[in-house]
């Protein structure tokens, strides 16, 4: 837990480091259930081996979905849902899962995932279509480095709307600790071809260190902006909706 403790100490300071933050981002989504909360669903929470090990992409539109619906009543219908109970927000899973959903090789449980932004936001925007909810999706199309990733991070969330990255094939995000609002944390052993949601970043200039919060498996990580950048993330893998 040493990096965490680094982390809050950060975000308790005012030394160095800016923080931009959705308007919401202590508690972003809380699903709760019994004595246990969560920040965001979990791909484990699906019914079958092919939802639970490619459906990430499908979890994080589920997750801006209900964020946004939060945020705005003139969005209430994308979650139509009285609570973020486990039992509803599944059932909102499932709901956005008809637009938005990984392919798998055929007559196997191997699923190939939802790999690119274009295919989110199709499969995003025609579910709020379908409630009669306009939102377009804003990819991420300028020259691939931190200081323009981090400009249009800011930007999304300055407008309180978090944004979904896929981290592509990354040897370098090991072991970082994944904690739930409840306090239960682990040791997530690596993040690869997986689809997070950043609602916090964290700017330290005087060392040159940026950080992202992301919501991912029903808690939230802090990932080092340079490891991101470092695997092979393609260029357009950025995204959130307005």
């Amino acid at each position: 837990m040493i990096f965490m403790d680094i982390i809050e100490k950060e975000k308790s300071s005012d030394e160095g480091t800016r923080i931009i933050t959705l308007k919401n981002s202590d508690k972003f989504v809380e699903i709760w259930d019994k004595n246990r909360n969560f920040y965001g669903g979990n791909q484990n929470w699906f019914p079958n081996i092919i939802q639970r090990k490619g459906a990430c992409g499908t979890v994080a539109a589920a997750n801006i979905t209900a964020y946004t619906a939060s945020q705005n009543k003139k969005y209430s219908a994308l979650y139509p849902y009285e609570d973020f109970s486990k039992e509803n927000f599944l059932s909102h899973m499932l709901d956005i899962y008809k637009y938005l959903y990984p392919l798998s090789i055929p007559f196997t449980d191997i699923p190939l995932g939802i790999w690119s932004t274009r295919k989110l936001k199709r499969g995003l925007e025609k579910f709020a279509n379908h409630k009669n909810i306009t939102l377009k999706g804003v990819e991420f199309n300028s020259e691939f480095n931190k200081d323009n990733i981090v400009k249009f991070i800011e930007k999304a969330l300055k407008a309180n709307s978090p944004v979904a990255m896929m981290i592509g094939l990354n040897s370098y995000l090991k072991n970082i600790t994944v904690v739930q609002p409840n306090g239960y944390s682990w040791n997530q052993l690596e993040f690869k071809l997986h689809w997070v949601l950043i609602t916090e970043l964290l700017i330290n200039n005087s060392v040159d260190k940026v950080l992202v919060k992301v919501s991912t498996w029903g808690g939230y990580a802090y990932l080092d902006l340079d490891l991101i950048a470092r695997g092979k993330l393609k260029r357009k893998e950025l995204i959130y909706f307005i």
